[in-house]
């Protein structure tokens, strides 16, 4: 969609400051407003930048839109915590769902299977019990999809107990055919010590 940002802008919320270097160079308009300014440089985890923002105007929090977003989950995808720390000491919600099917960053880190941005999430007051819009899942529903193709680097049992010590159910409803899912859930939770 059209929002009237600049290429530039688009490339630096996305925290592609490469690209966004190329189109400034080639002379795209590369004027921020005061929120994507403070986006972009938690994008690329520049504290002290956003810091210095806030200072001039801690009233830009107010501008936080939902495509603001994209950034935080964008952050929890890739296991970025010192940019998922820099947007939620900014002002954005951790919980805040986003706009395709409700998945929060918890979802998204719990998925790819990242402990280290789990823990971080879970430390700032992540729920545990937000659901997906399509599925009715869980981030811990979304531990274990992720855990059925996990990549090597990766610990989703880790992310699970971590889930299931801050309380996270293994109850959920499927809304088609029957999965693994469940069985999944229920391994983790008869191996966490008692």
């Amino acid at each position: 969609r059209d929002d009237g940002r600049s290429p530039y802008a688009v490339a630096m919320l996305a925290g592609n400051h490469a690209v966004a270097e190329w189109l400034a160079l080639r002379g795209v308009k590369t004027s921020l407003s005061e929120i994507d300014a403070l986006v972009s440089a938690c994008s690329a985890g520049d504290a002290e930048t956003a810091r210095e923002l806030l200072q001039r105007d801690a009233s830009v929090t107010q501008e936080i839109r939902h495509e603001h977003y994209d950034a935080l989950y964008r952050a929890a995808e890739r296991d970025d915590t010192k940019v998922l720390e820099c947007l939620l000491s900014c002002g954005f919600d951790i919980n805040h769902p986003d706009s395709s099917i409700g998945k929060t960053a918890l979802h998204i880190a719990a998925m790819e299977g990242w402990p280290n941005s789990v823990r971080l999430l879970l430390a700032r007051g992540a729920s545990v019990d937000a659901r997906d819009h399509e599925f009715g899942g869980t981030p811990l529903l979304w531990a274990a999809e992720g855990s059925r193709n996990a990549k090597p680097d990766r610990d989703h049992t880790a992310v699970a107990m971590m889930l299931l010590n801050a309380g996270s159910t293994t109850e959920w409803i499927p809304t088609g055919e029957p999965s693994e899912h469940d069985e999944i859930m229920q391994a983790w939770q008869s191996g966490m010590p008692s």
